[in-house]
């Protein structure tokens, strides 16, 4: 009987990044010539299955809780909200589920173990799948976000939609 290694089984990223690419070279391998996959068949396979975080305030590079992700995330690309949100912000920013703008962030691949530290760290917000689309590429993913649950007074629209644009 084989074991079965996921990411969540390993305790280490690094060791969790290398099950998967060694997963993806063997089974390249392996159907490597069949005429019915090819590379970006695969690479398509691998990411369906993985998780995704959208991240648009204090969690993206450059900004102060970046950090929690390094080493437990993988950027994608940069990326945009599919459906609109209202986004707020006056020193921590949030989004609700008002349908006003697009927000725009970015996208990582993360390892479903970072949830515990973030659910934590985001304490008050609702942890929700919703669609994303890269700004490259304009490829759809279905990632957790985090969203507040209703306004809070006293806070601006961020109306561009982009934390970046807002500080």
């Amino acid at each position: 009987m084989a074991t079965v290694l996921s990411s969540d089984t390993l305790e280490s990223p690094a060791l969790s990044r290398i099950v998967v690419a060694s997963a993806y070279h063997i089974w390249w391998g392996y159907i490597g010539n069949n005429p019915d996959y090819n590379r970006n068949t695969v690479r398509n396979i691998i990411m369906k299955k993985s998780t995704y975080l959208f991240v648009y305030g204090t969690l993206m590079r450059g900004f102060g809780l970046h950090n929690l992700l390094e080493g437990r995330a993988e950027f994608i690309d940069e990326a945009v909200t599919v459906d609109k949100f209202t986004f707020y912000a006056s020193g921590i920013p949030f989004m609700v589920e008002k349908p006003t703008h697009h927000v725009y962030g970015e996208l990582y691949r993360v390892e479903k173990g970072i949830f515990k530290i973030l659910d934590e760290i985001e304490e008050g917000y609702q942890r929700k799948q919703i669609k994303v689309k890269t700004l490259n590429t304009g490829e759809e993913f279905s990632a957790f976000a985090y969203i507040y649950p209703h306004p809070l007074p006293d806070h601006y629209v961020v109306r561009s939609g982009n934390y970046k644009n807002s500080t």
